[in-house]
């Protein structure tokens, strides 16, 4: 009963905390999350991040964090390649082409944008193997 009472006032806590640093810039779930919604973000990719809010920053990093698990999980479990598909490229690279892909298409969302870079970065994959 303790426990529960403990998590209850927790979740209270940390549920404001979390609201009032994001309450700028609320990021939803990246199966849901549109290309126009995604393309602010880009400022904090340049040179902007010493301008952007907290909770701008921490939707960026989201974006990121979703690409790195996205593509760890291709590399173990997509078998059509050499397991590496990003190669030498870093969040940051994977970044600068999911905003190419957004400008392009914004009313697509950030899943349409991974799988668009897995299947190009497959295809560039397969072709070295060859």
């Amino acid at each position: 009963m303790r426990a529960t009472a403990l998590i209850i006032a927790a979740s209270f806590t940390l549920g404001a905390s979390a609201k009032a640093q994001t309450k700028d810039f609320a990021f939803l779930l990246p199966g849901s999350a549109t290309c126009a919604k995604l393309l602010p973000l880009e400022k904090i990719h340049g040179k902007g991040r010493d301008r952007a809010s907290s909770g701008q920053l921490q939707a960026y990093e989201e974006v990121k964090g979703c690409l790195q698990g996205y593509f760890t999980a291709a590399n173990i479990f997509d078998g059509r390649g050499d397991g590496d598909f990003t190669k030498e490229l870093k969040p940051r690279d994977l970044m600068t082409w999911v905003f190419g892909y957004c400008r392009s298409n914004p009313a697509k969302g950030l899943m349409d944008a991974v799988g668009e870079l897995h299947r190009s970065l497959r295809e560039k994959v397969e072709q070295l193997v060859r």
